[in-house]
C-alpha cells in the first residue's frame, strides 16, 4: 500500500506542477468603491514557443454589467481573446493556447480586467492590467570574427660579394632571388660614395640585380647601404650593410612590418 500511495502522490505532483516560466496574476475592477469584476490566473511560456493562458473571470456585482477579461500579446490581433461572464457571483475559467512555431516567439502576454454593459451598446470600463514578459534567455551573441592571420614574411634570397680596402669598399655582386609577385626591390644608401639615397631596382622573373645601381662606386667607411624587398601585405626583408675600413661590411638582416617606415629586428 505504501508504494501505491507514493505513486499516487508523485502522479498528483506531476499533474498539478506548474508549467515552466509560469506567472500568476490577480486583477480587479471597482466602480464607486465596490468590487464588480475580477480576473485571476496564470500564464506559462513553453520552451518550444507559444504561451498557455488560464484565466478565471468573476462577476461580483448585480448592476447589470458583465465582467470581462482581455488577453493580448505581441502576436497579431487575430489571436487576441476576450472573455465575458454575466450574473452576480458567476465565475468561469477559460484556457487559451497561443501558437508557438519557434522558441520565444511570444515576448509578452497581457491580461486586463474590466466590465461591459450589454444594455448600453456594450459600453466598456477598464480596470487593472498585468503584462507577463517571457523570460527568454538572450539570443546567443555572434562569435567575434577571428583575427586576420599575421602577414607572411618575405623569404627572398639575397646574395652578395664585396671588395674592401683601407679607404673604400666596392660591391662586386648584389642579387635577389625569389622576389614575391607584386613586391618591390629598393636600394637605400647614406654616407660617402653613395650613388643616390634611394633607387628602385628592376625585378624580372622574380629576380633583381641591385649591383647595377652601385656599379664600381667606392663606398667610404661609415656608409650604410640597405637592400629592401617589400610588399604591402607582407613583412619586408631588409639587408643592411655597414661599410668598415679594410674589412668586409657588417651585415644585419632586419624586418619591415606592413606600414612601418623603419626596419626592426625580426
Amino acid at each position: 500500500m505504501g508504494g501505491t500511495r507514493a505513486a499516487i502522490a508523485i502522479a498528483a505532483l506531476l499533474v498539478f506542477a506548474p508549467a515552466a516560466h509560469a506567472q500568476t496574476f490577480s486583477l480587479q475592477h471597482s466602480h464607486g468603491g465596490q468590487l464588480d469584476a475580477e480576473a485571476q490566473g496564470d500564464v506559462s511560456f513553453p520552451g518550444a514557443g507559444g504561451a498557455n493562458v488560464n484565466v478565471t473571470v468573476s462577476d461580483r456585482s448585480e448592476d447589470g454589467w458583465c465582467a470581462m477579461a482581455w488577453v493580448t500579446s505581441n502576436l497579431p490581433p487575430t489571436t487576441h481573446k476576450s472573455y465575458r461572464v454575466c450574473g452576480v457571483a458567476e465565475q468561469q475559467t477559460f484556457t487559451l493556447a497561443l501558437p508557438g512555431g519557434a522558441p520565444c516567439n511570444i515576448s509578452f502576454v497581457e491580461v486586463q480586467v474590466g466590465r461591459i454593459d450589454p444594455s448600453e451598446g456594450n459600453k466598456i470600463e477598464l480596470g487593472e492590467a498585468s503584462r507577463m514578459a517571457n523570460p527568454c534567455p538572450p539570443p546567443p551573441q555572434p562569435l567575434p570574427a577571428p583575427p586576420p592571420p599575421p602577414p607572411a614574411p618575405v623569404t627572398s634570397t639575397v646574395s652578395w660579394n664585396w671588395s674592401a680596402t683601407t679607404r673604400w669598399t666596392r660591391n662586386v655582386s648584389l642579387a635577389v632571388r625569389n622576389v614575391p609577385a607584386g613586391a618591390a626591390v629598393e636600394l637605400r644608401c647614406r654616407g660617402g660614395g653613395c650613388p643616390a639615397r634611394r633607387r628602385t631596382v628592376r625585378v624580372a622573373s622574380a629576380r633583381a640585380n641591385a649591383h647595377r645601381a652601385l656599379g664600381r662606386r667606392h663606398l667610404r667607411p661609415g656608409a650604410v647601404l640597405e637592400l629592401r624587398v617589400t610588399r604591402a601585405d607582407m613583412i619586408g626583408k631588409v639587408v643592411r650593410f655597414t661599410i668598415r675600413r679594410h674589412r668586409l661590411p657588417a651585415v644585419q638582416t632586419l624586418c619591415l612590418p606592413p606600414g612601418a617606415t623603419s626596419p626592426r629586428r625580426c
